[in-house]
């Protein structure tokens, strides 16, 4: 389900003005800077192309989580006008 929900909001935005001065950007940036990769999942990464390469990707976000995600590594930074 939220596949589904990632991928319609991919379709919705993937033709809009902001997606495509970021996707011009990141065309710009040096070969091999992580900024040239697709930047977004959608239905396409997300599953069929992880599944293609054998991979479980909500195992994978569970060792992450498990391993980085962690408190005492978060910072916050806020940022306005006033």
């Amino acid at each position: 389900r939220e596949l589904q929900a990632i991928e319609s909001e991919f379709q919705k935005k993937r033709h809009s003005d902001d997606a495509r001065i970021e996707t011009l950007f990141a065309s710009f940036a040096r070969p091999g800077h992580p900024w040239r990769l697709f930047g977004w999942g959608n239905l396409q990464s997300l599953e069929e192309e992880s599944h293609a390469q054998g991979v479980d990707l909500h195992a994978e976000l569970q060792c992450f989580f498990r391993q980085l995600y962690k408190a005492n590594r978060m910072r916050l930074c806020v940022f306005g006008i006033e």
